[in-house]
């Protein structure tokens, strides 16, 4: 009988970016597709997945207005950097996702202010600086292993 296998991080993560074959993806190819630059429809892929509403997250959270307008008018690729930031953020996503094995749970932690990010959200904090993501990872990490959160 075939086991029911969760697709691999990197598979989830470019499914998050609607990045074509992610099916096939593993962590080099989806570091080779950031460090070419995603397309810029994934800023609103990954905006679908964590704020299916649009009522809290603009794509303006991860690209400047006249940029997004910009690349999205040609159907372009961001910049590696802004390619970085929507990784990191789709990234904690997904770890939230497994964590809390619901999509919409995942979406409220992200969203909500945390005690132990100083009252910052998880979101705001993946999205500004690799190490802020790290360290949303982390607190879902320590709350995993069962330390207080």
């Amino acid at each position: 009988m075939a086991k029911n296998l969760m697709p691999s991080e990197p598979m989830q993560i470019a499914d998050v970016l609607g990045l074509p074959k992610a099916s096939t993806f593993d962590d080099l190819m989806l570091a080779d597709n950031i460090a070419r630059g995603v397309p810029v429809r994934s800023v609103d892929r990954v905006i679908g997945f964590i704020d299916p509403t649009g009522l809290t997250i603009k794509p303006t959270h991860f690209v400047p207005k006249s940029t997004f307008q910009r690349r999205k008018a040609d159907d372009g690729l961001l910049s590696p950097a802004k390619s970085g930031k929507l990784w990191q953020v789709a990234r904690v996503f997904v770890e939230a996702r497994r964590h809390y094995h619901d999509d919409e749970q995942a979406r409220a932690f992200l969203l909500r202010a945390h005690p132990l990010l100083d009252g910052r959200r998880p979101l705001d904090l993946a999205s500004e600086t690799a190490a802020g993501a790290d360290l949303v990872l982390k607190v879902l990490g320590e709350a995993e292993a069962g330390v207080a959160v």
